[in-house]
């Protein structure tokens, strides 16, 4: 859907989402270049229930089976029992030209960026094949200034936009499961504050912001 800001079945959605089967989908966003076979923006809510398989999606930035984007700045966000098998991203020609190249890709959720909230992440699976093509290697960070940027086999990267210790959220990781197998190209950069569950989790790039991080708990143990 070019021209749009995410291609997906919900543009932005807040709400309860259950029950859902979804199968053999292919998207392509060349201008805005944000998709995900699900939700392109999720503002608050539950998504429990969603069996996602075999997506190919180009783009360049929040690429995922399930939610590209997870705007969390206030109130509960949860995804529960959530399954993504098979995914492919591939980078677009408009993108390599300008040398940005794919960021943010993942089964589960591209990108999270987040305060004053609780998120709950329990039960979900990344299964099958996660395939990465990309032909520009800046799009994996080599430096600081670019850190937040990661792909993932199951969530890209989260990023924490709190000002101070009381608007740090709360993200719990429970009982989920990591089966996917990664085929990238370029192989990708590996952030120091990755997890099985994540590419990399920041405060960096918001120097207007005295950032704090987010509480993250993965099945009962501080990260």
């Amino acid at each position: 859907t070019p021209g749009e800001k995410f291609a997906a079945l919900f543009h932005g959605f807040t709400g309860e989402i259950k029950n859902l089967n979804l199968k053999d989908i292919k998207l392509v966003n060349e201008n805005n270049d944000r998709a995900a076979a699900l939700v392109g923006a999720f503002y608050g809510g539950t998504i429990e229930n969603v069996n996602i398989e075999n997506v190919e999606i180009k783009g360049a930035q929040k690429l995922t089976g399930l939610i590209a984007l997870m705007e969390a700045r206030g109130g509960e966000f949860v995804v529960k029992n959530c399954t993504v098998k098979d995914i492919n991203i591939s980078a677009t020609k408009v993108r390599k030209e300008n040398g940005n190249g794919v960021i943010q890709a993942a089964a589960l959720i591209g990108y999270i960026t987040t305060k004053n909230s609780n998120i709950t992440v329990e039960g979900c699976k990344a299964e099958g094949t996660i395939t990465i093509n990309d032909e520009s290697p800046t799009a994996y960070p080599t430096d600081e200034s670019k850190w937040g940027y990661y792909n993932h086999k199951f969530i890209g990267s989260i990023r924490s936009v709190a000002s101070k210790a009381e608007e740090a959220s709360t993200i719990t990781f429970t009982n989920n499961q990591v089966n996917n197998t990664l085929i990238a190209d370029p192989v990708l950069m590996v952030s120091p504050r990755a997890s099985e569950y994540f590419g990399d989790c920041t405060t960096y790039g918001f120097s207007y912001l005295t950032n704090t991080p987010a509480n993250i708990t993965i099945d009962g143990v501080p990260f």
